[in-house]
């Protein structure tokens, strides 16, 4: 199976990405696919359907070596859980999946057919394998269990925003060079504190919380940093209580 395109975010690396797709609705990618596949007919009756299941590639997890059991980070890293019975990256394939809401389609002169979609959870330049509309009768299962998912389900959203303040001209230059080039790179660098247009090279300075910025450069939610700190806890509570 080979990649036909690839989707580019504002992602440069796996920091502040949220774990699942859909979580931070505000987050925007675009879709760039490669000839033959961008052309204008093979999109023909897609904007009649609101959301996209996307198939992609975890292309900086491939591993040769095939492990049956993995530690999800959502049980504090000390339980093993089935490879199939988690969402982790690193699967026999590395294919991973995810629901998108399809808001633009631009055909281009350079680059063919544009999707733009927002709920996105991968890195720029991530490897795109498939695009299928998604069929709300058969594909939502309101009964559905998501066994220790369940208990995180309105913990993630405390997390995976980042509100990045700039100032208005900043703003302008940045969707003037994305309308330019829908390729564009911006360039979140949160050790920094910065944000930078590629284009431009232009950069500007942003604030954040401490603790959120702890919590989005290890992928941490609220329930992820109290796991994480479960001995330190438990030390303090038994000295507390003598």
């Amino acid at each position: 199976m080979k990649a036909i395109g690839k989707i580019y975010t504002d992602f440069p690396e796996k920091f502040g990405i949220p774990r699942q797709s859909g979580l931070v609705k505000q987050l925007e990618g675009r879709i760039i696919l490669d000839p033959p596949y961008n052309v204008k007919e093979a999109f023909d009756g897609i904007e009649e359907y609101s959301y996209l299941w996307i198939l992609w590639q975890f292309s900086e997890c491939i591993k040769s070596d095939f492990s049956p059991t993995v530690r999800p980070p959502k049980l504090g890293g000390e339980k093993r859980k089935g490879v199939f019975a988690t969402r982790s990256p690193f699967r026999p394939n590395n294919i991973g999946l995810s629901c998108v809401k399809l808001e633009n389609v631009t055909h281009t002169k350079e680059y063919g057919t544009v999707l733009t979609v927002s709920g996105i959870d991968m890195k720029n330049g991530t490897p795109i394998y498939d695009i299928k509309p998604y069929i709300a009768y058969a594909d939502c299962k309101p009964d559905a269990k998501s066994s220790f998912a369940d208990i995180h389900k309105n913990n993630e959203l405390n997390n995976f925003v980042l509100p990045v303040v700039v100032t208005e001209g900043f703003l302008q230059e940045l969707f003037d060079s994305i309308f330019a080039d829908p390729k564009m790179e911006v360039e979140v660098n949160l050790p920094e504190q910065t944000i930078t247009n590629k284009a431009t090279g232009k950069s500007e300075h942003f604030e954040i919380n401490a603790y959120k910025k702890l919590c989005l450069m290890n992928g941490l939610d609220d329930i992820d940093f109290l796991l994480s700190n479960k001995n330190k806890i438990e030390e303090w509570e038994n000295k507390a209580s003598k």
